[in-house]
């Protein structure tokens, strides 16, 4: 694949508009622009402007538009909230109240937690976490944590060998950071994904097959594989600290095993770990 033709592809618009949802909503309803146009009070070239970015509907407007094209009521205010199209938001907040992040972690040493920012890197990890992520991708990479970009780690070997489920984790993760984007994330955001999908060709295609109707599951499972022995399965969840304007977009991953075989093969493992020092 050609990377800077992809770059290119994928460079003007990486989140959704809110023309690019509406025209989601109509397509899958069946309908044509004329009939939902007129139907709603619009003129079909009114309705071709607002979905393809050169006209923003008011709320009348918009609410009009949802009811006929019967987009579920949750839909409406997040619609509203979208941004121009290509907004971000600047702000590089530094992780807020730096020892309230440490004792959160401290008083969770059982099961992995992880903090990332805005930008997807991590920039706290308890004990457990490290224990994982070194024993699946490497020691090295479990001493260092705190830098690593989920998103270039999973987009590239070895991170696409270790999960057995890549597909469906690489999906779901992507779908998140669209989300994110089109809701007006952080800067620094689409330059990370930006490079990804021009390196990435699994990647890309995963992204290109995105769809604005889709949404994450409210939990992700990940398959780990590591080089060595049998696998581990942990079910994440994630929680946003606070409204992004007051937390710089940081959120915790919280990963619990999502089986009684990985109960006792991830105890056995942290507990070897500590015997260790924490060198493997």
């Amino acid at each position: 694949m050609d990377g800077s033709r992809d770059a290119k592809r994928h460079e003007d618009r990486l989140g959704w508009s809110l023309g690019d949802v509406l025209a989601a909503w109509r397509r899958a309803r069946g309908r044509s622009q004329m009939d939902t146009a007129l139907a709603a009070g619009l003129s079909p070239r009114q309705l071709s402007f607002i979905e393809t970015g050169r006209a923003r509907p008011g709320a009348a407007t918009l609410a009009a538009l949802c009811d006929e094209l019967a987009v579920p009521q949750d839909h409406h205010a997040w619609l509203l909230a979208l941004p121009e199209p290509g907004r971000t938001d600047p702000s590089g907040a530094a992780a807020p109240f730096p020892e309230a992040l440490d004792r959160l972690l401290k008083a969770e040493e059982t099961w992995p937690r992880v903090l990332k920012d805005s930008g997807w890197t991590v920039i706290r990890a308890n004990h457990p976490a490290r224990c994982l992520f070194s024993h699946v991708f490497g020691a090295g990479l479990g001493d260092g944590l705190e830098g690593a970009n989920i998103l270039a780690l999973l987009g590239s070997d070895p991170g696409r060998s270790r999960l057995a489920n890549w597909p469906d984790v690489m999906r779901d993760l992507l779908l998140r950071v669209r989300l994110e984007l089109t809701q007006g994330a952080k800067a620094d955001l689409p330059a990370q994904i930006r490079a990804l999908l021009a390196a990435d060709a699994p990647s890309a295609a995963l992204w290109d097959g995105l769809s604005p109707l889709d949404r994450p599951d409210s939990a992700l499972r990940y398959d780990f594989q590591p080089p060595a022995g049998p696998g581990l399965s942990m079910i994440a969840v994630v929680t946003a600290l606070g409204p992004a304007h007051a937390t710089g977009g940081y959120r915790m991953d919280a990963l619990h095993p999502a089986d009684d075989a990985t109960v006792r093969r991830f105890t056995r493992l942290c507990a070897a770990n500590k015997q260790d020092g924490g060198r493997r």
